[in-house]
């Protein structure tokens, strides 16, 4: 007599989806929190990405001034699985807010998204 044992996984039970990561970086020089910054200022903002399971196929790096429509500043296609990125800003000449915003994309389609606020006075 055989017996056939069968064993699957419901959709909860199974391991999470791990997603990609943007972490900003944080040494001597780099904007990396929200901030009150002068006019006309100089910034570095830089961040590492991580893939998560799926592949990433593009990356952008917007910029949107007080509550305008976001553009890309900069931009990178099929970035591999892992890349870091800076960016020298230099802030408006009025007040206002700034924000920039990391972007990934995975080839499924999933978006993920950092940002950081600057308001400019």
């Amino acid at each position: 007599m055989a017996v056939l044992l069968c064993g699957c996984l419901r959709d909860e039970e199974a391991e999470p989806k791990k997603n990609p990561t943007i972490a900003f970086k944080t040494g001597a020089g780099y904007t990396f929190a929200n901030d009150t910054v002068p006019q006309n200022d100089t910034l570095l903002i830089g961040a590492v990405m991580e893939r998560g399971d799926d592949r990433l196929v593009l990356f952008k790096l917007l910029s949107r001034f007080d509550n305008n429509p976001a553009s890309t500043a900069d931009s990178l296609a099929d970035p591999g699985s892992s890349f870091t990125f800076d960016r020298t800003i230099l802030t408006r000449s009025q007040p206002g807010t700034e924000v920039w915003t990391f972007w990934l994309q995975e080839n499924d389609g999933d978006i993920i998204r950092r940002s950081i606020t600057l308001t400019v006075q």
